[in-house]
């Protein structure tokens, strides 16, 4: 995942952005309460990560991409 599409998804700098273009250079600062609300959802993100992370653990699988690849290989019937 690119640096740009991290940072653009933030509401720091959407809320900064709001009323430019896609393309249309801007320098409004971002304001620090938005930056620590972005902080306060990424902590959140990582928590649910670890708590995904523990459950895969407990089931034996070692990461996601493990889970994902095993789901693959399942046959699931179609009804």
């Amino acid at each position: 995942m690119e640096i740009v599409s991290i940072s653009h998804g933030e509401i720091s700098w959407q809320k900064a952005r709001k009323g430019y273009s896609k393309y249309q250079p801007s320098d409004v600062p971002m304001k620090l309460d938005d930056i620590r609300e972005d902080a306060a959802r990424y902590k959140k993100r990582c928590k649910m990560l670890a708590i995904q992370q523990d459950f895969l653990n407990s089931k034996g699988i070692l990461d996601h991409a493990e889970f994902v690849r095993n789901i693959a290989k399942t046959q699931v019937p179609v009804v």
